[in-house]
């Protein structure tokens, strides 16, 4: 009988150490944050929507530097296709940054605003806005996360942008 009360003992312990065992591997979300100069390589005005604000198609290309610890993107090449509807520099605007090196990329989505001011008799606009991690491949096949960013216009042709938030892989 006390064999038969051992297994007993010891089976009823298997759900608690699978159980353990599959969140063993879980990974923690981890803070991340970087910043990159990105210069359009084209921005194509298309037309105006119901609202009269005009939409503007662009790409613009740059190299990610990674702001926090680790080395998170540090260095890899980003890519940003976005679309904007402004009325007098302000409006909205979301698109999809690339940040890529060989196989391993991270796509992320974003949405924000736009905001114009006038300083010095020049125009000055910042943005921001939150983005999210639509996918991964190699090495960031099973990244998730989100975070925040915000940025300005250095010239007509390039942008600035800060950002931070929590990834898992």
């Amino acid at each position: 009988m006390p064999a038969l009360s051992l297994r007993l003992s010891v089976l009823a312990l298997v759900p608690v150490l699978l159980a353990t065992a599959a969140f063993r591997h879980v990974p923690a979300p981890s803070a991340v944050s970087g910043a990159f100069t990105v210069t359009y390589s084209s921005s194509v005005p298309s037309g105006k929507n119901a609202s009269g604000a005009s939409i503007f198609i662009s790409n613009a290309t740059g190299t990610n530097r990674n702001t926090g610890s680790g080395n998170y993107l540090s260095g890899v090449r980003v890519v940003n296709v976005d679309t904007s509807a402004m009325v007098n520099g302000n409006g909205t605007h979301s698109g999809y940054a690339t940040f890529s090196s060989g196989a391993n990329t991270v796509v992320k989505h974003f949405a924000g605003s736009v905001k114009t001011v006038m300083a010095n008799g020049k125009p000055e606009s910042t943005f921001s806005g939150k983005w999210n991690v639509v996918r991964g491949t190699g090495d960031y096949a099973k990244i998730t996360g989100s975070g925040i960013y915000s940025g300005r216009f250095e010239t007509s042709k390039k942008y600035t942008v800060a950002w931070k938030g929590t990834v898992s892989m």
